[in-house]
């Protein structure tokens, strides 16, 4: 006989509802729970999952209400999307893609973007201050002066993957006078620029 998914009691996606999990058999009913013989899982369902629904809820509206919410930025419960169309931001002479942030989607871990650097732009030294950063080149060549007297340098293109360490000073030019540099980035924490200081060689 046809056998019916099980329903939430919560309100929460069946996917994530733990009544649901507990129905199907990929949880065991909690042991801070007494379950009476042959109750259904309502109780367990109302414990366990109100107060993350109630976390969600309270996610969403930290989200909705940023100034940057419009029409390219769609909060769902779970997955959110962020469409092109948002003016750019800027930041220490490159632009920015608006991407996955605290102020956007409501991110608690990262922040995520597209850079560009101009034509023979320029990103001042500068220290991101306990968390790191990834960054994927998509377009141009670039290089990077880093260490505590910005003494050490490298060299990178499209399809390079870069890691920046917490704390490690660096500048960032790009190598071309016509062409731009366009990298991914993606950084430790959700504040995307808040954690950034400028950062200037010591006098020996």
């Amino acid at each position: 006989a046809h056998v019916p998914y099980p329903q939430s009691n919560c309100g929460m996606p069946r996917g994530i509802c733990q009544s649901v999990q507990i129905q199907l058999g990929l949880l065991s009913y909690p042991s801070y729970l007494i379950r009476p013989e042959g109750a259904d899982h309502r109780l367990a369902c109302t414990r366990m999952c109100g107060n993350r629904q109630d976390r969600v809820r309270k996610d969403r509206t930290v989200a909705q209400e940023t100034g940057q919410k419009n029409e390219f930025i769609e909060i769902t419960e779970g997955i959110s999307t962020i469409r092109p169309g948002i003016d750019k931001e800027s930041w220490n002479g490159l632009s920015y893609n608006v991407g996955i942030s605290e102020k956007t989607v409501g991110a608690k871990e990262f922040s995520m973007n597209v850079a560009t650097v101009p034509p023979g732009g320029v990103a001042a030294a500068h220290i991101h201050v306990d968390f790191e950063v990834g960054l994927y080149i998509l377009k141009g060549k670039l290089k990077h002066i880093y260490g505590d007297r910005l003494e050490k340098t490298i060299y990178n293109e499209a399809g390079d993957f870069i890691y920046i360490e917490p704390g490690m000073p660096h500048e960032v030019y790009n190598l071309s006078d016509t062409e731009e540099v366009v990298a991914v980035v993606c950084r430790t924490s959700a504040q995307q620029w808040e954690n950034i200081i400028s950062y200037e060689v010591p006098e020996d």
